[in-house]
């Protein structure tokens, strides 16, 4: 107990006073800070510090910037934080270039709109122009590009909106690796497959598939075309089984199947004339039987010797009783 220091309550009272001054200019400080803080934010909000300054779009390449601007209602001028960034996005996607929309602010007064585009599966051309083709089908017919496209294939014959709807939808499925290396796809459909794709590819093979499963099938594309020999002329069917055709197999397949053709094609020439003229000799015999046949209806027809015919045996009845009298004179002659 007598080796603690006591230290009377006079030394202590300014040391407590210092400590307390201390901590209410802390608080002072602090209050002062939330109350400038909230003032200037006042301040800002009213002023024309808080208004849009800048609408900014990014990662558009097909869709054009005014558009995307417009569509989202956002006007330069209005208060940053009075912007509904939810609408706006919705109504940005509604445009079929869009996939995705994505608005942020940034301080002291600028808008961000970031777009994800719909992915380009191809070109059909129209006038010497392109015109993409999205991975929803629909043809931006009014984004027409004069150069020649790169970073998509391009698509002939596709009349039918609804197969290349569904064939978009398959390339969107395929790798960028398999969209990358077709150079033309051309929609050649037969009666065995009404859905039948000819493709021609940047390694310069030509390549027959469908659009059924054309992601599916074209997958193991890269692994079957490094087996392909590239010197033989030939097709390579990417269907359910995988396999190479050459130009002269399939000349042999068409060839054994038209062996017959030519003479049943001659004969078939010759049948008609030979027809026709066994048809001329019939009807020209049947013609000559037939003129004899028309006598006698003639002479059956014909009454007028009929009645001759009863005249002269009237006159001959006349004759046969005259002839009695002849002969009743004949014994008086006698005697």
């Amino acid at each position: 107990m007598s080796d603690k220091k006591v230290v009377p309550i006079e030394e202590r009272i300014p040391t407590l006073q210092e400590q307390r001054r201390k901590r209410s200019n802390r608080r002072f400080v602090i209050y002062l800070s939330i109350f400038l803080i909230l003032i200037g934010l006042v301040i800002y909000f009213q002023s024309p510090l808080s208004n849009i300054r800048a609408v900014e779009v990014e990662g558009n390449q097909i869709a054009e910037k005014n558009v995307i601007i417009e569509t989202s209602g956002i006007v330069t001028g209005e208060n940053i934080w009075s912007v509904d960034r939810g609408s706006a996005e919705a109504e940005i996607e509604e445009l079929e270039e869009v996939q995705e929309a994505s608005i942020s602010r940034s301080l002291p007064g600028r808008v961000v709109i970031d777009i994800t585009e719909q992915e380009r599966v191809g070109y059909v051309m129209s006038e010497g122009t392109f015109i993409p083709v999205l991975t929803t089908g629909a043809v931006l017919r009014n984004k027409p590009s004069e150069q020649i496209p790169s970073d998509a294939p391009l698509l002939h014959g596709f009349s039918d909106e609804e197969k290349l709807e569904r064939f978009s939808k398959e390339m969107s499925k395929a790798g960028d690796g398999i969209r990358n290396s077709i150079s033309e796809v051309i929609f050649s459909p037969t009666e065995e497959d009404p859905n039948e794709l000819k493709l021609y590819m940047n390694d310069g093979i030509e390549v027959e598939s469908t659009i059924p499963g054309f992601a599916e099938h074209m997958a193991s594309y890269p692994s079957v075309s490094a087996e392909v020999d590239r010197s033989v002329p030939g097709v390579l069917h990417m269907k359910l089984t995988p396999y190479f055709e050459s130009d002269e197999e399939a000349e042999e397949e068409s060839g054994t199947g038209e062996e017959d053709l030519p003479a049943e094609e001659g004969g078939n020439d010759g049948a008609p004339e030979e027809a026709a003229a066994e048809e001329a000799g019939e009807a020209a015999e049947s013609s000559e039987e037939e003129v004899p046949a028309e006598d006698p209806v003639e002479v059956e027809t014909d009454e007028v010797p009929a009645e001759e015919t009863e005249e002269s045996a009237d006159e001959n009845g006349d004759i046969s009783e005259t002839a009695p009298e002849n002969e009743e004179s004949t014994p008086v002659n006698e005697e």
